[in-house]
């Protein structure tokens, strides 16, 4: 028998209503899997990319610590002591480790022996310096004694201060500064008799006093501005900066650490130029005696720096 035609109508269009249904979540599941196989092959090829690159080296490379893609080693630094996780790793590896802390290869040396070597005994091949986001903002781009890479630069300033500053002519023009110095020290402690005093704190007070008067003839308290951004700038060195070592992210300041460096750099470089400038009008004015570093260095100063000479982004990066 034949079905009616409006009843056959009826089966049909739920036939292909029920088709329809069917192949449209099958291609959903399919669709879904194939995005899901996708994913999972790409961090495959990433992972098996970073493992090839890892053992590609040719390198005879230290004792290392197994390390995640991308990561490396960093999430074995992670916490408020990272010293501590060296140690630790240095008793299981060795005394001459590899990290690698995102894409910046580390070797750690963690004994005397060690360290010589690097130092003393091969010196100069390991002379040169990493660039690193806060050195390179507030030192002008490293432009010192300190943070300048082995070159001409650094020799200069080297010479200039082993003769200038560190002499024998140098520690007796300061000696009087140092004399006065700690007359107030002793006063200080004399006046505290009887109370609890802070030994600690006032040694570092002396010490603080003598070093700036040295560099630029005032006391703690007179160049208290700059001691402050200081302190700030130390405290935004201690933070882990991903851009120093995930070298992709450096394009974006996504932690605002190179706004608050670039802050704190507009702020120094305004104290400094001021300090700068009153040494450079009184500079005629002041006696051999009366010359602190700063006037030393004026002295020493070329505007040039292609001939070699010391600039004045080198004489303020030198003093702080």
């Amino acid at each position: 028998k034949t079905l009616p035609l409006d009843l056959l109508v009826i089966v049909r269009t739920h036939e292909a209503s029920f088709r329809k249904k069917h192949t449209s979540a099958a291609m959903e599941i399919a669709y879904s899997f194939c995005n899901w196989s996708i994913i999972v092959s790409f961090i495959f090829v990433i992972i098996i990319f970073f493992r090839f690159l890892s053992n590609r080296s040719t390198f005879r490379l230290p004792p290392s610590p197994p390390s995640l893609p991308i990561l490396g080693h960093a999430h074995l630094l992670l916490g408020s002591t990272p010293h501590s996780a060296l140690q630790k790793l240095s008793i299981r590896y060795g005394p001459l480790l590899y990290l690698r802390i995102g894409s910046v290869p580390v070797i750690v040396a963690s004994s005397p022996s060690h360290a010589r070597e690097f130092l003393n005994v091969h010196g100069s091949s390991f002379s040169s310096r990493p660039g690193i986001t806060l050195l390179d903002t507030l030192w002008y781009g490293r432009n010192n004694f300190a943070f300048a890479p082995l070159g001409p630069l650094w020799k200069t300033m080297r010479k200039t201060c082993v003769v200038e500053l560190l002499g024998g002519r140098s520690l007796r023009r300061f000696s009087f500064i140092r004399q006065q110095e700690i007359g107030c020290f002793l006063r200080a402690m004399m006046a505290s008799a009887g109370e609890p005093v802070d030994v600690s704190a006032k040694f570092g007070e002396l010490t603080g006093n003598i070093l700036v008067r040295m560099a630029t003839g005032k006391r703690i308290e007179k160049a208290s501005r700059v001691l402050d951004l200081m302190h700030e700038a130390s405290e935004i060195g201690g933070q882990f900066y991903l851009g120093d070592y995930f070298k992709f992210m450096s394009r974006w300041d996504v932690q605002g650490y190179k706004k608050k460096c670039r802050d704190i750099y507009e702020r120094l470089d305004g104290l400094m130029e001021e300090v700068v400038k009153e040494h450079q009008g009184r500079r005629m004015e002041k006696t051999e005696e009366d010359k602190d570093i700063i006037d030393v260095l004026l002295e020493s100063m070329k505007e040039d720096k292609d001939e070699g000479g010391i600039t004045k982004e080198n004489i303020k990066s030198l003093i702080l």
